[in-house]
């Protein structure tokens, strides 16, 4: 990631910069896989427009590189921010979610899941003055593994991280957007309680 300036109006941006050559050496056997995510992601940020979601700006191609330019977001990750404070008290932690939950509603209402919804996926703002804002404001970032689903149609590919996915995806079963209130769960508990949920009593079959 990199900080890039436009010069006609001096707005500053994050420019995330993707080695094309990298990633192929790297995912030679999956090279059709990553590509067509790496696609999926630029569509879907392109498409969707929601004050809490991050905005692509631009995107510029050339042989050996993909240059995605994106909205500054310099408050940091949610994660941190956990970090930071142990945990939240509710009425941040409930202005948070309502943010979340807002977002993916209108990707929801799109067709489109998340499907690795995660504190390290929220950004912070700051004001302009770059001081941080009384109530944080957010905006879910990373679309990599997203994907749009046709009006009644299931997903089934094992995507997310640990910890964050729902049963259903864990056990290989079909699954709806639903997944992602799953991990929405997850992320108020860890706002709340300060560290990550561990379901000991649950086994899953892969």
């Amino acid at each position: 990631m990199y900080k890039c300036t436009k010069k006609s109006t001096g707005e500053n941006f994050a420019c995330k910069r993707v080695d094309k050559r990298k990633m192929i050496a790297l995912y030679s056997s999956q090279r059709g896989t990553i590509a067509a995510r790496m696609r999926a992601e630029i569509e879907i940020s392109m498409k969707l427009k929601h004050e809490n979601l991050i905005r692509v700006e631009d995107i510029f191609e050339t042989c050996s590189h993909v240059f995605v330019i994106m909205e500054m977001m310099q408050g940091g990750e949610l994660f941190d921010y956990v970090i930071e404070h142990s945990n939240l008290k509710e009425s941040e932690a409930s202005a948070i979610i309502k943010q979340v939950a807002s977002a993916l509603k209108f990707m929801h209402d799109n067709g489109i899941i998340h499907r690795d919804l995660k504190p390290e996926n929220v950004m912070l703002s700051k004001k302009p003055d770059g001081k941080r804002r009384k109530k944080p404001f957010i905006k879910i970032i990373d679309f990599g593994m997203s994907k749009a689903l046709s009006p009644g149609r299931n997903a089934q590919s094992c995507l997310g991280t640990p910890g964050y996915m729902a049963p259903e995806v864990l056990e290989h079963k079909d699954y709806t957007s639903s997944v992602d209130m799953y991990s929405l769960g997850v992320v108020s508990y860890i706002l709340l309680a300060g560290y990550m949920y561990v379901a000991e009593d649950i086994e899953f079959t892969h």
